[in-house]
């Protein structure tokens, strides 16, 4: 389909789900807004401009509205009244609403598709960790950045030491990311383990609560076991070279490097456009919206679930 097309699906989508979510909020007594004006630009257009953007690769706040007052104007001719800083602080306000509107996109996945060959599986995922440098380590000694969480850490792809935070996620298959933490660089993936694969969009989700989570040999460990909850049973390959995976469970575990190769390199996870905690997990958060966005968008329109190059011509 034509970029045109693709932003007025994502707009429908994004649009229709904002209003089942304003309608329950409303019921629950806890109103998305309980005063003051409307926004001048709908709180739909600013998340289909947040969602689309971060899927074309345009992940700084300035560089995305600019984008779409520029070229986007005929669709969106709100965008034009109100100046980037009022858009940007309505976006970073409605991280909530993200938050919601990923879970509920993450619902479709799991009901619309059971059944199919390549259907999400919510009871098998994989889990794995990447890193996230805040700034080149010449420049750790006097980085004022993140000063009481970021730390040093290794970076396994130049094999090298970096300095800032390791991102966590957990896949259900065959890439839907249900899961994710951002911890310091220098914590263990058996410490942020727990946190990762107990919390999240699961929490609450009776139909897949159990699961087999596969991880590679770095979340061996008896004490991790121990700590997580029965339902999850984490499988992790022996570093003994007498007792190998099959061939068949290393290529599934692999799926979780094509996810997270893809929220590097098309949705910049690794850069830290960010000065404080609140706004790192605001970027994160729709980051991951937009990817979990193009999987149901891929399955809509017959893809395979991550080949996001074939949603636009």
């Amino acid at each position: 389909m034509s970029l045109t097309e693709f932003l007025t699906e994502v707009f429908c989508l994004v649009d229709d789900i904002l209003i089942d979510l304003k309608h329950d909020l409303r019921e629950s007594g806890d109103p998305l807004r309980s005063r003051g004006p409307s926004p001048t630009v709908s709180d739909s257009v600013v998340l289909t401009c947040e969602l689309a953007g971060e899927f074309l690769g345009r992940d700084t706040d300035k560089g995305l509205f600019q984008y779409f007052r520029r070229h986007h104007q005929n669709l969106f001719p709100k965008l034009g009244e109100v100046c980037r800083t009022t858009l940007t602080r309505q976006a970073a306000n409605l991280w909530s609403v993200k938050h919601m509107l990923r879970r509920r996109l993450l619902r479709r996945l799991w009901k619309r598709h059971r059944g199919e060959v390549n259907a999400v599986a919510p009871h098998l995922s994989i889990t794995d960790s990447f890193p996230m440098p805040i700034c080149r380590l010449m420049r750790s000694s006097y980085c004022q950045l993140f000063e009481e969480e970021a730390a040093f850490g290794h970076n396994e792809t130049n094999d090298q030491t970096m300095y800032g935070f390791r991102g966590h996620v957990e896949i259900a298959w065959p890439g839907a990311v249900v899961n994710t933490a951002i911890a310091p660089a220098n914590e263990h993936d058996t410490a942020v383990a727990p946190e990762v694969l107990e919390g999240g969009p699961r929490r609450g989700d009776p139909q897949d609560a159990s699961r087999t989570v596969l991880g590679d040999k770095a979340y061996q460990s008896k004490r991790l076991d121990a700590e997580l909850s029965e339902l999850i049973q984490l499988e992790a390959p022996s570093r003994s070279e007498d007792e190998k995976w099959p061939r068949s469970l290393v290529q599934i575990r692999r799926r979780v490097e094509t996810v997270i190769s893809q929220l590097c390199e098309r949705f910049n996870a690794k850069r830290v456009w960010a000065r404080d905690r609140w706004h790192l997990t605001v970027r994160w958060i729709r980051k991951l919206c937009s990817h979990t966005m193009a999987m149901l968008l891929c399955y809509r329109h017959g893809h395979p679930p991550l080949q996001f190059a074939e949603l636009i011509d």
